[in-house]
């Protein structure tokens, strides 16, 4: 399985695992990345930049290993956007992971033909209830869309049968 992490999940991580306390977390995280089946796109890097602490300093020491080039996932992030209104904040000022991890997460999907195989997209965004007013849309719903499986941090720990 291939783990495409969201900002969210990371911080989550660091709050519940604080890197400087729960060292086996963080060294289980570099196997998976040694092993390149955990990966975020760029985005994540630069989403993690605007809080300066110990995990963008965990983050940036495996920037070459764990972040993924965006560029040539471009067309592909532009048709999740065309299809998914609402999953871009205009209002914000800053750049947003969330269309680049789907993306990611669409490419490394090994078998493009089966749905939830190969890949897994991990996000502490949970799929909301139904609501007719609601206009964001959440990393769950579009992977959804895509047959893409979407789980939480806590689930990707249990997973890969990591004791903490």
């Amino acid at each position: 399985m291939f783990y495409v992490i969201d900002t969210s999940a990371l911080i989550k991580m660091k709050y519940d695992y604080p890197i400087s306390k729960k060292k086996s977390l963080w060294e289980k995280c570099d196997e998976l990345i040694d092993e390149r089946r955990l990966g975020a796109p760029e985005t994540v890097l630069i989403e993690l930049k605007r809080r300066d602490d110990e995990l963008h300093k965990w983050a940036k020491e495996r920037q070459s290993d764990l972040f993924y080039d965006e560029s040539s996932c471009t067309e592909c992030q532009q048709d999740i956007i065309n299809k998914n209104e609402g999953l871009v904040d205009s209002r914000r000022q800053y750049e947003q992971a969330d269309v680049a991890v789907i993306a990611l997460a669409r490419k490394r999907r090994s078998k493009p033909a089966l749905t939830y195989t190969g890949v897994c997209v991990v996000t502490e965004e949970i799929l909301p209830l139904p609501n007719p007013w609601r206009k964001r849309k959440t990393i769950p719903e579009v992977c959804n869309n895509y047959g893409l499986h979407c789980i939480q941090a806590e689930e990707m720990i249990s997973r890969e049968g990591w004791k903490i």
